[in-house]
C-alpha cells in the first residue's frame, strides 16, 4: 500500500477513532503533522486498550476501508464490474461475478447490486466466481 493510501486509511480512522473514543471513553489523539507510522503506532495502542467487542468492530471497519482503496487501485477493473453489477442473495456473505454461478443455483431471491454496495455490505467475492 502507497503512502497516500496509507495516510488516507489513518486519517479516515482518526474521524472513526473520535466517534468510538467519545463513546468508549478511551481517547486518542493523532496529529497531521506526525509521521504516519508514528500516528499508526498510536492508534494500534488505542485499539489495544479497547475490549474485544469494540476492537473487533474497528477491525472491521477498517478492513472495509482497506477494500475500498483496493477497489479504487484496481479502478478499470472495478469500474467495469461495477457496470454490470454482482449478485448477492440477501442471507449470503458473498457477492457472485455471475448469474449462472453453480454456487446460486438454487437461491432464490438473487438481486443484482453494484460491486461497490457489495463491499459496502462486507461480501467477499465467491471462491467459485468471483475475482
Amino acid at each position: 500500500m502507497s503512502r497516500k493510501a496509507l495516510a488516507a486509511v489513518v486519517l479516515l480512522a482518526c474521524c472513526l477513532v473520535a466517534f468510538t473514543a467519545l463513546s468508549a471513553g478511551v481517547s486518542v489523539t493523532l496529529k497531521a503533522t506526525d509521521s504516519v507510522s508514528r500516528q499508526a503506532a498510536a492508534f494500534e495502542q488505542y485499539l489495544n486498550r479497547l475490549d474485544s467487542q469494540q476492537r473487533g468492530q474497528w477491525m472491521e471497519a477498517l478492513q472495509g476501508m482497506l477494500r475500498q482503496e483496493e477497489l479504487a487501485s484496481i479502478m478499470p477493473f472495478a469500474a467495469q464490474e461495477e457496470a454490470r453489477g454482482v449478485y448477492i442473495v440477501s442471507s449470503g456473505e458473498v457477492y457472485h461475478s455471475t448469474r449462472g454461478c453453480s454456487t446460486l443455483s438454487r437461491s432464490k431471491n438473487v438481486r443484482e447490486v453494484s460491486l461497490e454496495d457489495a463491499l459496502s455490505m462486507g461480501r467477499r467475492p465467491c471462491k467459485v466466481c468471483g475475482r
